[in-house]
């Protein structure tokens, strides 16, 4: 009679314990999933604002007549003063921004537009890498 309570307390606890050890997976699981959906929401938050930063600083460089003066971060590229069309300058450069490479280009806006310039600044990055 004693064996029998045994063995049933075990059998008790092993599926106690397998049931918690389940839970507990999936619960790291769940948190896991949680902590890589904020990081790159972060990620994407930094970069986002890294192409605002560099739409910006292009439109600073047109606004203030300084194209010729290249941004302390900028890499290889420039602007370059256009003498065609309404757009005084050419750019295309890249620069770095909070880890952030942004490529920024200003050219001429399409024809019957009533900007002058037409600025487009892209940065990529990969949600996987830190």
């Amino acid at each position: 009679m004693m064996n029998k309570k045994k063995s049933i307390a075990l059998i008790t606890v092993s599926v106690i314990a397998i049931m918690v050890a389940i839970l507990a997976g999936a619960i790291l699981y769940v948190l896991g999933a949680q902590a890589r959906a904020a990081e790159h929401k972060i990620r994407r938050i930094r970069a986002n604002y890294a192409a605002r930063a560099g739409m910006i600083d292009a439109m600073e460089c047109l606004k203030h007549d300084n194209c010729s003066q290249p941004p302390r971060n900028m890499y290889p590229g420039g602007c370059a003063v256009s003498g065609v069309g309404r757009c005084k300058y050419i750019c295309d450069y890249n620069i770095d921004l909070n880890g952030y490479r942004a490529n920024v280009v200003v050219d001429e806006a399409p024809a019957g537009s009533t900007q002058y310039c037409n600025i487009t600044v892209t940065v990529n990055y990969d949600p996987d890498t830190p």
